[in-house]
């Protein structure tokens, strides 16, 4: 066996054939399929890492471009095995095909060429095509698609066709001078010239055959006609035939010589044909890694796998349409996701639980990522999921799921184990599925932990499933084997699909035969016959399953708790932006209204100078620097802090606050803070901050609902800033975030129509868009722009109130 490649047992009962046959369905060409059917795994890092490159690059091709030009291109091995021997010839049709692939070549070169600092790798595989422009060109002038030689295939060509042509003129010419003469309108059956036999004739009556001197080519089925060559042509229709022979000659001529040039590049165009077939298989990767929201792990040297809402790829195929001609995405939400850690500290994972609760699936689906990464395709994970690269992978897989033959016997088990404990080192993954099942389950799970013993040993990495209570202390009793249980949810009797870590799982199977309606006294009898030590461990693993169900219901109110606590500190940071806006725009105003003070009071000094003081003078200028000052100071009080300024703040109150609408829930006079709920979300703050903000209270019994004063802080500056977006040359994944805090900004300074800029393009980005806005709640309507607004690469969109 050959050690550099991935076990042949393992790749079939992972089902890696079906996820090549899938691969294939997303190629452009035959080629293209040829390449993906020979996609095996690989073992060498730099190379693993050189192929998941690859589909990357080609992948940030998707959300700029469409598919690369291989829409004329076909496997032209063939047509040169045929042109192979001295003296063929390629038919005109068949030189075309040859004459596509070149310019397929040219293209495709081009086009990865004009991208070559984005896409290095891709550029490795397309610089080696060797455009052979010479030969297109030949080819080209000489045959069009519709299989024809053209006349600028050779001036002789040009002479005979020409010469062919004058011939014709004259024999129609001499033909039509006898059929309009005044005595052959008796005798011709109808005035038209027609080809017998490759030869000009004219229609005459049969009662009048002889009228006119000639030859007798053919007849009508009722005898009725005869096709008479006249005598006086037949020089001319020997002349056309032996011109139409040299044209042939010609044009085989033609044919001959365009063959031998295609022979003679025989080894380029092969070596093109490899390449082309390789980039395309690259873009089937990257088509398909699209349609499964796939994405490229990090891979790292230690041997530790953090798969996060991994899913399992064949499921994702079954849910895939038979004719993908646009590769529609996949919905994802059908197929619950998977987390997988398996730590560099441990070396051996016993997957236990509920039955049907996912255990086989959860091991396949760790089994088929690992073998698509290392044949550089991307997985169905999320973002920070890093895998190692192994250098061998066994698998032996138990059940009969999703399998075309059985393999479950309890001897196909002991070969495989065989060959598997022969080959294993600290390079393996090793996958078993129900290890020691198949026989006496005492004797199968010593079996198993003996096998485990020996992986370990080896210092091999292990992921094992199994129902057995002995494997499952064994993972409680070894510190570098974990145990991993299957979800159970205890009031559906269902499994959740979920693993939970730390903790064996138990079968449920008396809970399951309650469920489907087994009596309670036989379900009573059966735990009887429970041996004490597995009474004790199934106690003790409910015991833990109840500690841990505990454990995560903290947890879930934990997340709660800091999810708010960042939705306030995001809603408290923009009430801080909204204040500075604020806080500049007074001051410039009180500045503005001082300075204006200052010169009133000057003028009226001068004044008081020029003229004679009186004390009615000095009350009028008193009273109009009063007024001023008072303005003045009101402002001032607007932004300055004021403990008094909400005194009467009491529990229940209704005030806008930035804008928002909120309510009173606690006040605590003493700290001088108040705690107010907005938007499903409790602030607690002062109420110096609440007087800076420039709350305004609304008396539940003046205020009409949804007719408040609110107050705006935002400049106009930003709102014109918040009310368009663009987002023109970001991919599909980059754009969507942007939009949803694009329209989250909106919705809470309440703009209420937005313009998004995607461009034109090949209409992804926009399609994409428009489908994430149709699904957002608070969409009132969207719509391209008119023409002098954008047109068709610009939305148009407008919020719900």
């Amino acid at each position: 066996m050959d050690e550099n490649k991935i076990d042949s047992h393992t790749l079939k009962v992972l089902e890696f054939d079906k996820i090549i046959n899938f691969l294939g369905r997303f190629a452009a060409t035959e080629l293209g399929k040829q390449y993906c059917q020979n996609i095996l795994p690989q073992i060498n890092p730099i190379l693993v890492q050189e192929r998941l490159l690859e589909t990357s690059e080609m992948k940030a091709f998707l959300g700029v471009s469409d598919f690369l030009p291989f829409n004329t291109l076909r496997d032209i091995a063939f047509l040169l095995k045929k042109a192979e021997p001295e003296g063929s010839v390629l038919l005109p049709l068949e030189l075309w095909e040859i004459l596509s692939h070149l310019e397929s070549s040219r293209l495709v070169k081009d086009f990865i060429k004009s991208r070559k600092e984005q896409s290095p790798a891709l550029w490795s595989i397309a610089n080696k095509i060797k455009p052979l422009s010479p030969v297109e060109d030949q080819i080209g002038k000489a045959i069009n698609a519709e299989g024809e030689i053209l006349d600028s295939a050779s001036k002789e060509l040009v002479r005979i066709r020409l010469k062919i042509n004058q011939v014709k003129i004259h024999i129609r010419s001499v033909l039509e001078e006898v059929l309009n003469r005044p005595e052959t309108s008796l005798f011709a059956q109808e005035k038209i010239i027609t080809l017998r036999h490759d030869r000009f004739v004219i229609p005459l009556k049969a009662d009048f055959k002889k009228r006119i001197p000639g030859i007798v080519h053919d007849q009508s089925h009722n005898q009725a006609t005869y096709f008479i060559e006249p005598f006086y042509v037949v020089e001319h229709n020997n002349e056309l035939t032996l011109l139409k022979e040299e044209m042939k000659r010609e044009e085989l001529r033609i044919l001959k010589n365009l063959t031998t040039v295609v022979r003679g590049e025989k080894k380029t165009l092969l070596e093109n044909q490899k390449y082309l077939g390789m980039l395309d298989g690259i873009q089937a990767s990257a088509w398909m890694s699209e349609a499964m929201k796939a994405r490229e792990p990090k891979l790292i040297k230690e041997k530790e796998i953090n798969l996060l809402q991994a899913r399992h790829p064949i499921l994702l195929n079954q849910s895939f349409p038979d004719d993908p001609e646009h590769y529609p995405q996949f919905d994802n939400t059908t197929i619950t996701p998977v987390d997988l850690f398996f730590p560099a500290s441990y070396l051996g994972i016993v997957i236990s639980g509920a039955n049907m609760g996912g255990k086989t699936a959860t091991l396949k689906t760790v089994g088929l990522l690992t073998l698509m990464v290392q044949a550089g395709m991307h997985i169905p994970v999320a973002e920070g999921s890093t895998l190692p690269i192994w250098g061998k992978i066994f698998a032996d897989i138990g059940d009969e799921q999703n399998l075309e033959e059985s393999i479950s016997t309890f001897s196909s088990h002991v070969v495989h184990l065989k060959e598997i404990l022969s080959r294993a080192d600290e390079q393996s993954l090793v996958l078993l599925d129900e290890v020691g099942s198949g026989t006496d389950p005492e004797e199968g799970a010593a079996l198993g932990s003996a096998i485990l013993d020996e992986l370990r040993c080896r210092k091999s990495k292990v992921i094992i499933t199994s129902h057995l209570n002995l494997l499952k202390a064994y993972g409680i009793s070894h510190p570098d084997v974990l145990n991993v249980s299957v979800g159970f949810n205890p009031i559906t009797l269902k499994p959740t699909f979920k693993l939970v870590f730390g903790i064996p799982g138990t079968s449920k199977a008396l809970e399951t035969a309650s469920h489907l309606g087994i009596s309670p006294q036989i379900l009573s009898h059966a735990k009887s016959y429970l041996k004490e030590n597995d009474r004790r461990i199934l106690v003790l693993t409910e015991y833990l399953e109840d500690i841990l169900q505990k454990l995560n219901a903290i947890k879930i109110n934990f997340e709660k708790t800091l999810d708010s606590a960042a939705r306030y500190e995001e809603i408290m940071a923009k009430f801080v932006d909204n204040v500075k806006g604020k806080q500049k725009i007074l001051f410039e105003h009180v500045e503005i209204k001082a300075q204006k003070l200052f010169r009133e009071v000057e003028i009226e000094v001068k004044k008081l100078r020029k003229s004679n003081f009186s004390f009615r003078n000095f009350k009028e200028i008193k009273n109009k620097v009063s007024a001023t000052v008072a303005t003045t100071s009101e402002d001032l009080k607007r932004i300055a802090p004021s403990s008094q300024t909400l005194e009467g703040l009491k529990k229940g109150d209704k005030l806008f606050l930035g804008g928002k609408e909120g309510k009173v829930v606690a006040i605590d006079l003493s700290s001088k803070k108040v705690e107010i709920q907005t938007e499903g979300v409790r602030l607690k703050t002062g109420l110096d901050e609440l007087a800076r903000i420039e709350c305004t209270l609304i008396p539940s019994s003046q205020a009409p609902k949804g007719s408040f004063s609110k107050i705006n802080v935002t400049t106009s500056e930003s709102l014109g800033s918040l009310s368009s977006l663009n987002l023109i040359g970001l991919t599909v994944d980059e754009a969507i975030p942007l939009v949803e805090k694009f329209i989250d900004n909106a919705l809470l300074y309440e703009i209420k129509k937005l313009r998004i800029i995607h461009g034109i393009g090949t209409g992804r980005l926009r399609l994409s868009i428009h489908q994430f806005l149709q699904n957002h709640s608070r969409i009132g309507k969207f719509f391209l722009a008119p023409p002098f607004e954008g047109g068709a690469g610009v939305t148009i969109v407008e919020l719900e109130p």
